[in-house]
């Protein structure tokens, strides 16, 4: 038997359907969802992870970029 630390997967405000998340939450396993802000195609990147972090404190969304301009928009002040 082999232990899971953690299960990523897609998941994002446009492709929010994943059954392995239901399970990790379930199980007590960490999802690190993968592409959580769509490659940069979500309107409000803010929204999208408040709405990840919602899902559960397994739930450990990480952004990256390349971009600075878009490093600086994920964490701008939300209004």
């Amino acid at each position: 038997m082999t232990t899971v630390a953690a299960v990523q997967n897609c998941l994002n405000a446009a492709e929010p359907d994943d059954p392995a998340l239901a399970y990790c939450l379930v199980n007590d396993i960490s999802y690190v969802p993968y592409r959580p802000l769509n490659a940069g195609q979500l309107p409000d990147p803010a929204a999208a992870l408040r709405w990840l972090l919602g899902l559960g404190s397994l739930v450990a969304p990480i952004p990256g970029t390349a971009d600075p301009n878009h490093l600086r928009a994920l964490f701008a002040p939300v209004t």
